[in-house]
This record gives structure tokens, sequence and C-alpha cells, in this order.
């Protein structure tokens, strides 16, 4: 895991929320996702109801996506998570299923810079889930700290894949597949990726390749955010800014 200062993080994640409160972007979700965020983050205020939810997170087999899974399942949810390795998704379904006996979790082998892989995901997730209402775009890759001069090109490339190919695919997808699903007045269907703020990229201790591409999510939110309003009302786009991912 990156090295970071959890409490300073948490400290200024609070001065950030208490100074932009009244004018910051509903759709950014800004700081760690921890006390309490998963469930805000569950329960959007714009959604029509607080039961249980269809939950895709990609790289769920692992660290941050495992911990969101394990908090999703608590709270009833049904969750399809997915990972680069076989055995690693298995093992962790397996554990999941073990400390939640009658949750409902699901996983698949995916790659989220294949399309082909994101495209099996969203099928096999629409057979599980019956409805999905959560995306979460969490599959990514931390460049080790080096100078770019000293970074392989397929290093940045490997980056590049994961962190903006792997969210563009697959919000790509869950609109796709949401779209098919029934309509609402009210935007009931959330894509969240996993980005960087100016802000949150000064605490991270990762290689310019990571924080660049992290960042362009926030821009992808934004963009797509804006496509959404017009073409699909029932759907939006959330980007959830860490500060120490």
């Amino acid at each position: 895991m990156l090295e970071f200062s959890y409490q300073r993080t948490l400290e200024a994640s609070d001065m950030f929320n208490q100074a932009f409160s009244a004018t910051h972007d509903p759709h950014l979700l800004i700081g760690p996702l921890r006390h309490g965020a998963l469930r805000r983050l569950r329960r959007h205020p714009t959604s029509i109801t607080a039961s249980s939810k269809g939950v895709v997170v990609t790289g769920g087999n692992r660290g941050f996506g495992y911990a969101m899974s394990q908090e999703f399942l608590k709270e009833g949810d049904a969750v399809v998570l997915c990972g680069r390795n076989s055995d690693d998704v298995n093992a962790a379904v397996k554990a999941l299923q073990t400390e939640a006996p009658r949750s409902q979790v699901h996983g698949m082998r995916c790659d989220v810079s294949v399309a082909d892989d994101v495209a099996e995901l969203g099928q096999f997730a629409g057979q599980q889930l019956g409805t999905v209402h959560l995306w979460i775009n969490n599959a990514g890759q931390v460049t080790r700290k080096r100078l770019l001069a000293d970074v392989d090109a397929s290093d940045i490339s490997s980056a590049v894949g994961s962190n903006v190919m792997g969210s563009l695919l697959g919000s790509r997808e869950a609109i796709r597949l949401m779209r098919q699903q029934p309509a609402h007045p009210k935007t009931v269907y959330h894509i969240f990726n996993l980005g960087f703020s100016r802000w949150g990229a000064s605490f991270s201790k990762s290689a310019c390749t990571h924080k660049a591409t992290k960042a362009a999510l926030t821009q992808l939110t934004h963009s797509l955010s804006e496509e959404l309003v017009e073409a699909s009302p029932a759907l939006a786009a959330t980007t959830c800014l860490q500060g120490w991912c």
C-alpha cells in the first residue's frame, strides 16, 4: 500500500468539505471513502429507494475494492466483482461468502482494459443481479514512484489501460446496461469513477503516470455527466475524489 498519513488526509478532507460545502458539485464525493461514506454512496440523495441494490465493483477481489464489496454485502446488497486473476477472484468470492453466508456475491475474471472482457462483465452482471444500480470503476494500477524519464513505455501503456481505458470501457458498458433497465423520472442508476482532484493528488506518493491517469477520470465524469443529463436522466456519473488511493 502507498504510504500516507490517514489522519492528515482526513483532517484536510474535513476542512475542504467545510470550505466548499455550499458550492461544490453535488456529483462529487470529496475525500476518503471511510466513516460511513460508503453508506452515503449507496444512498445517493437522488435515489428513489434505499432498499437492496445490485452493485458491480471492478477490482473488487482485493484492497479497497474488496473492502467496498464487504460493506455493500453488509447492507444487504448483491455484488458482482471482478479481477484479472481467476484464482484471486474465486478466493475473494469464497471469503466474502464465508463472512456473510446469506449474501449474494458473484465474481468473474475481467481485464478492464479489454473491451470484450468488459462486455462479458456487463452481461454477467445483468444475469446475476437482474438490475444494476451501482457500477463502480475501482480497478486500477499504481505505478512505482520514478521519474517519468525512467518509466518504460509498457508501464505507461499499462497504467493508461487500467486507469483510463478501464473506466471508459466500464462506464460505456454500464450505460449500455442501465439504459436497458426500467426507466425512472428520478436518477436511480449510478456510475462511480475513483479519480484524483489536483488537491487529492498532492497526498499521493505515486508516480506522475498514476496521478495523471487518475486525474483524467475527473474530467471523464464531468463530461459524462453532461451527456447523461440530456440522453439518460435516470443515470448519473459521479467521481469519488480520494486523497490517498
